[in-house]
């Protein structure tokens, strides 16, 4: 079996409720989100945030339980470079030191990291799951995730057409 088809919906049955297949699309979506930021103990679950400096092109993969709008002013006030929100999605601490783990490689300070492939396609695939959960919801997509299709296609370009679609 492929990473690809390891990372599809959960095969084990205790991971899915027991009526998945009565559910509507956006109950199943939000099932496998909780699954995404879920039952990792007590840890509080918030948002793991990918905030980009503009000039380099080095990235900030953090976690809050409040705002990442906020927590993007308190970056910005301590540098001098632009920083932008280029993707978010639900998570705890725990899986925020997973994912520094993953990235080991390109760590540069504190939780910045340089841009890579193996980083890049992460970050496409949070905002490629999230931009099908809006349309497939038939909602606007959120600024975050605007915001972060134009920052890749600015910062590293040739990113597929359909992503460039929801700017």
């Amino acid at each position: 079996m492929n990473d690809i088809q390891n990372q599809s919906a959960p095969r084990n049955p205790a991971m899915l409720p027991r009526a998945w297949e009565d559910m509507s699309f956006d109950e199943q979506g939000d099932h496998l989100l909780s699954l995404l930021n879920g039952g990792r103990g007590n840890r509080a679950v918030g948002v793991i945030y990918y905030i980009a400096c503009t000039d380099s092109g080095r990235l900030k993969i953090g976690f809050t339980t409040g705002s990442v709008k906020k927590r993007l002013a308190q970056l910005q006030t301590g540098s001098s470079s632009e920083l932008r929100i280029i993707a978010e999605r639900p998570g705890t601490i725990d899986d925020e030191a997973a994912l520094h783990a993953s990235f080991a490689k390109n760590w540069l300070r504190g939780e910045w990291f340089e841009m890579s492939e193996h980083i890049f396609d992460h970050i496409c695939s949070v905002i490629w799951c999230a931009a099908s959960i809006y349309a497939k919801r038939g909602a606007t997509p959120p600024h975050w995730l605007r915001a972060g299709i134009c920052m890749l296609e600015d910062t590293y370009g040739g990113l597929p057409p359909e992503y460039l679609a929801m700017t």
